[in-house]
């Protein structure tokens, strides 16, 4: 992983580099915002179990997860093909976010949140009118950590007794071993406003690959379902070098 990290810092520092040599062409900024995203679960088949998928440690239920707080933060490197087109790209560090709750019908209720933070790589193709701009793309990331949290309750005769587990989200493919898979691929939209050094930007990034790790569930049934990122961002890009 470290050696994975330590590549896409080098391709970053290399393409900034690149950016100020030949400032002609490119602009460079940083890039930051916040938004809304999800981890959108939904089982592949009604065998899987019911009425939740359990995979080691994380919970998700048949219902849609809930959309929470997210944050972006990186650079942004521009290059223009022509005067109406240009590529964008750059280094980012993206948060992901899911809230599940999980009522049994043994009056158990477990309230699931998982966050993860992504090394993330966008590529879009931007169309500029004026001061607007429209851009379409893709983008492929890694995991580079994360935390899950469950709070359980139980209702009893006796009293309401409270569990809370917790744990680091491991990446992988191994079976019941693994939570999630690490590497995510997906397609972004975006559209923006450029002032003079600055630009304002709202976009949508919806993934297409499956997050969870494959695995055995607590019943030794084989679990297959599917987690699927999505966000929204408002974001604001300074221009250290522009054009």
């Amino acid at each position: 992983m470290k050696k994975v990290l330590t590549n896409l810092l080098v391709v970053a520092l290399w393409i900034a580099f690149m950016a100020v040599s030949t400032a002609q062409n490119f602009r460079f900024g940083i890039k930051a915002g916040a938004g809304l995203a999800n981890l959108d679960y939904a089982p592949l088949a009604a065998s899987d179990m019911a009425p939740f998928d359990y995979y080691n440690g994380l919970w998700y239920d048949r219902e849609k997860s809930s959309f929470g707080p997210a944050f972006l933060l990186g650079e942004t490197i521009e290059y223009d093909l022509s005067k109406d087109f240009f590529l964008a790209s750059g280094i980012q560090l993206t948060s992901r976010y899911a809230h599940v709750n999980v009522d049994e019908p043994t009056s158990n209720t477990n309230d699931f949140r998982l966050n993860l933070l992504h090394l993330q790589l966008p590529l879009k193709l931007h169309y500029r009118a004026g001061k607007l701009f429209l851009g379409a793309g893709g983008y492929a990331s890694l995991g580079a950590g994360g935390k899950w949290k469950n709070t359980n309750t139980l209702i009893s005769p006796n009293g309401t007794v409270t569990t809370e587990t917790s744990g680091p989200v491991k990446f992988g493919k191994k079976l019941n071993e693994s939570n999630m898979k690490r590497f995510d691929a997906g397609v972004g939209l975006e559209l923006g406003y450029g002032f003079k050094t600055i630009r304002l930007n709202l976009s949508y990034e919806g993934g297409f690959v499956n997050n969870l790790s494959s695995g055995i569930g607590p019943k030794e049934e084989k679990v297959n379902s599917r987690l699927y990122h999505q966000v929204i961002y408002l974001t604001a890009t300074y221009y250290w070098i522009k054009k």
